[in-house]
């Protein structure tokens, strides 16, 4: 009913010739904050050169699902560098939201093992790239 009436209205002032907006088009044209449609990104949180996303991905993965994982959430979203991860783990209480497990960096140290950090105890260790480890997505802004 409500909606009727507001379609009736808008009929009127048109045919009348108003110079007064129809009031769902004042809303489109207000500034609106954009969401990240995303559970993942969330409400990312800014530290040093970085925004890390509010949560982990749900499940442990190993280093190339973890790398593609990052890149499909778009907007230049990536795994850390071994440097940026230690500052996350430094930082976990200001951060939230962590797994007490291990977690993937990008940082290569050789051809088939990765450098991740244990959210555990802070000590960084390589693994081979089929181990499985949680991850947390990070772009630089």
């Amino acid at each position: 009913m409500k909606q009727l009436l507001v379609i009736l209205l808008t009929i009127i002032l048109a045919a009348c010739g108003s110079n007064n907006a129809n009031p769902a088009s004042e809303a489109s044209n207000k500034p609106t904050i954009e969401q990240p449609k995303d559970p993942i990104i969330g409400t990312p949180k800014r530290f040093e050169s970085i925004e890390i996303a509010e949560r982990s991905f749900s499940k442990d993965m190993n280093w190339d699902e973890a790398n593609a994982a990052c890149k499909s959430l778009g907007n230049d979203w990536r795994l850390p560098t071994k440097y940026e991860l230690n500052k996350m783990y430094l930082n976990m209480d200001k951060i939230g939201s962590f797994t007490k497990s291990y977690y993937w960096s990008s940082t290569e140290n050789d051809e088939s093992r990765m450098w991740c950090q244990s959210f555990i105890n802070g000590f960084q260790y390589d693994f081979t790239k089929d181990f499985k480890n949680f991850v947390r997505a990070v772009r630089t802004y």
